[in-house]
């Protein structure tokens, strides 16, 4: 009689099994971390959106109507705001205001800066 040819294995051994489980953890560990940076950082990102928008809104409503050396100041929405004019040296019939808001909320400050012109009236200094 001859023997049997020896039972060939099919499967995975269990180290093996443990060794694929352990770089599956791995991977979803590192996915998860990088879907949590993503979701701070697509919230730090609505937050400057939503402070810029209130800038421009901000701008348009009193940007006008501030005289050059003043300054406004206020609360909207939980931000606090401030607003100055600052003339700076400017010749002919048109000059230049500097407009700096400051916004604040919490520990996060934005500042946004734009010029503003003026028309002095004809024949001198308004």
């Amino acid at each position: 009689m001859t023997p049997l040819p020896p039972r060939q294995q099919r499967g995975f051994t269990l180290v093996e099994l443990l060794a694929a489980i352990v770089v599956l953890s791995i991977g979803f560990a590192v996915v998860l971390n990088t879907l949590g940076y993503a979701t701070q950082a697509l919230a730090r990102d609505g937050q400057t959106t939503r402070m810029a928008l209130m800038a421009t809104s901000l701008m348009a409503e009193y940007g006008e109507g501030l005289g050059s050396g003043a300054h406004l100041e206020g609360t909207r929405d939980g931000v606090q705001w401030r607003l100055s004019a600052t003339p700076l040296r400017g010749e002919g019939a048109i000059v230049l205001d500097q407009l700096e808001l400051m916004l604040v909320k919490g520990s996060r400050q934005e500042r946004f800066v734009t010029l503003k012109a003026i028309k002095r009236p004809a024949g001198g200094l308004p």
